[in-house]
C-alpha cells in the first residue's frame, strides 16, 4: 500500500517538472527565433540601404541559403545518449 501512496505524488511531481521545463524551453526557443528574425531583418534593411531598393537582396539570400537548412541540424539519432546520462560524483572527479 505504501508504494501506491508514494508513487502517485512522485509521478505527479515529475510530470509537473517535465511540463515546466518544456514551457521554459519553448519560451527560450521562441525568444531566439524572434531575435534571429530581427537580426535578419536589420541586415536586409542595412544592405538595401547601401545597395539601393530593387537589388533583390532577399532573392539572392534565398538562393544562397541551403534549400533544407534543417537537414544540417543534428537529428535525435545523432545525439549520444551515453554522454547525456547523469554522472555520479565519482565519475565526474576522475
Amino acid at each position: 500500500m505504501s508504494k501506491a501512496f508514494t508513487y502517485a505524488p512522485l509521478l505527479a511531481e515529475l510530470k509537473a517538472r517535465v511540463r515546466a521545463v518544456q514551457v521554459r524551453a519553448a519560451v527560450a526557443v521562441n525568444r531566439e527565433i524572434i531575435l534571429l528574425c530581427w537580426h535578419i531583418w536589420r541586415e536586409i534593411m542595412r544592405i538595401q540601404k547601401t545597395e539601393g531598393w530593387g537589388t533583390k537582396v532577399v532573392a539572392r539570400l534565398v538562393q544562397s541559403l541551403p534549400k533544407n537548412l534543417h537537414s544540417s541540424l543534428p537529428t535525435i539519432e545523432d545525439i549520444k545518449w551515453e554522454q547525456a546520462k547523469p554522472r555520479t560524483r565519482k565519475s565526474i572527479t576522475k
